[in-house]
């Protein structure tokens, strides 16, 4: 885990996670997940971005929605994949503060 950007933009956590093939689907990352979410609190991070979901891991979107994130944007054809061809991926967001004041967002 680490700020997404320097500067004034610090105050958003960027975290990644890798969870090998034979693992996966064992509900392995969302205590992972759920700690991230409070370091990052605890670290005074007021948001977490994840820049990069790939469209086809269907998994983690699942997961990641399920601990509250948001689909930011789809970003097409952003990841080759080792046959040469692409798939998209998305920007998932979650706040960290009180935000019910904001307007719900698509």
């Amino acid at each position: 885990m680490k700020a997404n950007w320097p500067g004034r933009e610090n105050h958003i956590a960027n975290a990644g996670f890798i969870v090998a093939p034979e693992w996966r689907g064992k509900g392995l990352a969302r205590l992972p997940g759920e700690t991230m979410l409070d370091h990052s609190r605890f670290l005074g991070f007021r948001s977490v971005i994840f820049n990069l979901v790939f469209s086809e891991n269907h998994v983690a979107h699942r997961l990641w929605t399920q601990l509250g994130f948001r689909e930011l944007a789809t970003l097409p054809q952003a990841v080759r994949k080792n046959d040469g061809t692409y798939q998209d991926a998305r920007i998932l967001f979650r706040s960290l503060c009180d935000d019910s004041h904001l307007p719900d967002r698509p």
